[in-house]
């Protein structure tokens, strides 16, 4: 608890995205170089997918190119895991839901990201062509949360808690490939205009 107080007092001198985004891999090696069992999954898990985006930005991928590989890649999870909950294409029975269990898990800290990678598009590359296609409330905001953070932070929730009532009860399969597919849905309408 005293090193997140830590890191919020340290993230408040920095306000431009990528600042925040060394930062927060400074932040992520210094609290396992400390105690390694301190560090969560989900931590390392969020420690590679930023390191990963980093690693794009100095190769000097552009900001849209990084959100649109994010969005592509998220789509091609859920299509993924909605085959496997409505056809069990690997023929494996009741242990395919402790795999999606598993994905969606991992899908749902995917969306809160591109949520964070598209206002970093916004703020730091206003004027690319993804930034100017997206409505402007989407990504900016005068009074808190951008919309884009708002959908992303409820997409998150929603394939959180399907993967907990999947793994209930195996028997929404079909139903949470649907919700899946409707999720793809919003993504293509939504995110990428």
């Amino acid at each position: 608890m005293f090193l997140n107080t830590i890191y919020a007092q340290f993230l408040a001198e920095f306000t431009t995205p990528i600042d925040i985004l060394v930062r927060t891999i400074d932040f992520l090696r210094f609290k396992n170089q400390r105690n390694p069992r301190e560090i969560s999954e989900y931590e390392i898990d969020k420690y590679e997918r930023l390191q990963r985006i980093f690693t794009k930005l100095i190769d000097n991928t552009s900001w849209e190119e990084i959100y649109e590989g994010e969005c592509f890649e998220f789509k091609i999870g859920l299509k993924a895991q909605a085959d496997i909950l409505r056809n069990d294409p690997k023929k494996q029975g009741n242990e395919r839901i402790k795999n999606v269990h598993k994905a969606l898990l991992e899908l749902s800290k995917q969306i809160a990201l591109i949520g964070q990678v598209a206002i970093a598009m916004a703020e730091e590359t206003p004027e690319c062509d993804l930034a100017r296609k997206l409505p402007r409330e989407w990504l900016f905001s005068q009074t808190g949360e951008a919309e884009v953070e708002q959908v992303s932070v409820l997409m998150e929730y929603a394939l959180d808690s399907l993967a907990f009532e999947v793994k209930a009860d195996p028997s929404l399969a079909v139903k949470a490939a649907e919700h899946l597919e409707q999720i793809i849905k919003d993504i293509d309408e939504e995110f990428l205009p």
